[in-house]
């Protein structure tokens, strides 16, 4: 059915003045890697990572024998009270391998894309432990992930992305990619529903806005969310200033 945008509008806005050498904007959340192509198995072969605040997304990449169960242990956060609660558990249900989809934009800067990753119902923070009994994993990335979920809004509506920014040589160029992360259980998939990319070969000195409109995506915020990855690049300069970003979203509507 045609979205009918009936609802109350949401905007989530961000400004950064200058954009700082050698770093990626992450706003409304974030997707780091903690841990790359590492085994894990039954010998045992843990894997231990160090994590910020958030929730771990595993993928596995290969494996001889990926049916079973992977259990997390280490300190969770109570995200409503942020009380930690050392040494607890959390176990993942796992089913096959991951489908990795990840690519890069014209810029050169990473895209991700999965379906099938295993994602953790509790946030956790400092060292954590991933162990099976049952699994023999030969390559399994970790990340942590953040993302917004509108307070828990039951269901809303990404409706567009807008983004407004000065370049200041022409051999600027700038990507923006707003992710989404949708729960199954114990899996997710994670896609670029909003791709606005401007190469260097298309730029000029002078202000742009990058709009990507009528997105119709769909989310459940009480267990899904988004989040949204900016890089003004060349990363070693700063050819980019009065960076705006704005997520509208629509709460209610019709499908």
């Amino acid at each position: 059915m045609t979205y009918v945008p009936r609802g109350k509008q949401v905007c989530l806005s961000s400004f950064t003045d200058i954009k700082t050498r050698n770093l990626q904007l992450e706003q409304h959340g974030n997707f780091n890697k903690l841990a790359d192509a590492q085994a894990l198995d039954a010998v045992p072969t843990d894997l231990v990572v160090a994590a910020g605040i958030g929730k771990l997304v595993v993928v596995i990449n290969a494996a001889t024998d990926s049916a079973g169960s992977i259990t997390v242990t280490g300190t969770s956060v109570n995200r409503e009270t942020g009380i930690e609660t050392g040494g607890d558990t959390d176990t993942l249900t796992v089913s096959g391998l991951t489908t990795d989809s990840s690519t890069t934009d014209a810029n050169g800067v990473i895209v991700h894309g999965f379906a099938n990753a295993y994602i953790t119902a509790k946030w956790f923070t400092g060292t954590v432990t991933l162990s099976t009994t049952d699994l023999t994993c030969t390559d399994v990335d970790v990340w942590l992930c953040a993302f917004e979920q509108l307070n828990d809004t039951p269901t809303f509506t990404i409706d567009t992305l807008d983004v407004t920014a000065e370049c200041t040589n022409t051999a600027g160029w700038f990507s923006a990619h707003l992710y989404t992360l949708t729960v199954t259980g114990d899996t997710c998939v994670i896609a670029d529903v909003a791709p606005a990319v401007l190469t260097a070969a298309n730029s000029i000195v002078g202000i742009y806005r990058l709009r990507r409109g009528n997105l119709a995506t769909k989310v459940y915020g009480t267990s899904d969310g988004f989040w949204l990855d900016i890089d003004p690049g060349p990363d070693a300069n700063t050819y980019w200033s009065n960076i705006n970003t704005k997520v509208w979203c629509i709460v209610g509507g019709h499908f």
